[in-house]
């Protein structure tokens, strides 16, 4: 924290200085960090111009815990020093204290509910706390009162994009694109919610913008794995390997590199790729279904049981990692079984075709015909609209 300068006026101080409060790291490439101004009139005497410096020297210097002793102290002569609350509040808030944090930063909207450093700094603590609807309400405030701020606007949009809110967070983001092309804080965050609202196609550009410019690993990555899933396999490679260049050791990057190196036919290594991917990662879903996937077609049908289980256990919701479980069942003669998981996929998934065939001719093999023909409709209802999209994992 630094102050900025000190201006005499007859026996008051006004002190403006800066604020420095560590948020989480919201996906904004050159800093992991907001630097927010606050002022307020402080009365000016000797004691508590210095205990202020002292305060300031302790915050600068790391020494948390005494800043917020001398801050404290402060706020017995002067209650009403909105610039001792807000830094107070971020000097608890740096210390994880967040409830106590938040108390000074609503005292300060109590008094002056426009305050805006004091109410983004209130919702960078809801941020970093995990309270992400506080935070976006007090972010929509800001918005609202200022709908031209860039900053308010992308840490609204940060928090849509994490609360699942993609369309919400492209809406507020598309203005702003057109009088900044060339922020790639922007284009990450904009491809990232194009991406995830579906227009993968339009995303995957911004990121790769993004990810060109500012020699990005997490973007590269993202970018592959979108490009993977538009079955532009080559397009996947290139960022894949730039990734690679960049930080061969990101969470993640080894599976992308299994999962391309599967769908392009490149089986041995793609098993070795997906193994070290679970040594860094022993719950990687992604890893565990393409592996699962990889012994199935190899025949090593207990390796292949073992992985899809590990898959299925953690996104249960999985229906790819289910059908393939079906695969296997049915393939060491667990008819039963195989029967349970395939009726479970064509419920949850019913416009995925190829379990539909599948079911119906374990149907047939179980002697039931009449339930085998049912299935055929299905089939040949399906082939008719040429509907055979199967699900296909997500990172």
């Amino acid at each position: 924290m630094n102050v900025v300068a000190i201006l005499a006026d007859g026996h008051q101080t006004l002190l403006r200085f800066s604020v420095l409060f560590s948020a989480r790291k919201v996906k904004l490439f050159p800093t992991s960090a907001m630097l927010l101004w606050a002022c307020s009139l402080l009365a000016q005497t000797s004691n508590s111009e210095r205990s202020f410096q002292e305060a300031v020297a302790a915050q600068q210097r790391g020494d948390d815990a005494v800043a917020v002793v001398k801050y404290r102290e402060l706020l017995r002569t002067h209650p009403n020093a909105a610039v001792v609350r807000v830094n107070l509040g971020a000097t608890l808030a740096h210390l994880k204290r967040y409830d106590e944090a938040i108390e000074q930063y609503r005292a300060v909207l109590a008094s002056d509910s426009a305050n805006r450093p004091a109410r983004l700094n209130l919702a960078l603590v809801y941020q970093e706390k995990g309270d992400l609807r506080r935070a976006v309400r007090e972010l929509e405030i800001l918005h609202r009162s200022e709908p031209s701020d860039p900053q308010s606007a992308m840490l609204l949009a940060d928090c849509y994009v994490q609360l699942e809110r993609y369309a919400e967070a492209v809406a507020l983001l598309s203005p702003l694109e057109a009088v900044q092309p060339d922020d790639l804080d922007l284009a990450w965050l904009l491809g990232s919610a194009l991406i995830h609202s579906g227009r993968q196609p339009e995303g995957v550009q911004k990121v790769e913008k993004a990810a060109d410019k500012a020699a990005d690993a997490d973007a590269y990555l993202l970018a592959g794995e979108t490009r993977l899933d538009l079955d532009q396999y080559d397009l996947a490679r290139r960022d894949a390997d730039a990734a690679m260049r960049l930080n061969p050791n990101l969470a993640g990057l080894q599976t992308l590199n299994g999962m391309i190196l599967e769908h392009t036919g490149d089986f041995t290594d793609a098993e070795a790729a997906l193994k070290q991917a679970l040594q860094t990662d022993p719950n990687d879903f992604n890893a565990h279904f393409y592996l699962g996937s990889i012994f199935y077609f190899n025949r090593d049908m207990a390796a292949a049981s073992l992985h899809l289980q590990r898959a299925l256990q953690l996104r249960p919701s999985a229906v790819q990692a289910r059908y393939k479980l079906a695969l296997v069942a049915r393939t060491e003669g667990h008819l039963d079984v195989a029967l349970r998981e395939l009726q479970t996929v064509v419920h949850e998934s019913p416009n995925w075709l190829q379990p539909h065939v599948e079911l119906a001719a374990l149907y047939y093999r179980l002697h039931r015909a009449e339930d085998g023909a049912k299935e055929r409709l299905v089939v040949d209802r399906l082939t008719a609209v040429q509907h055979p999209t199967v699900p296909k994992p997500v990172p």
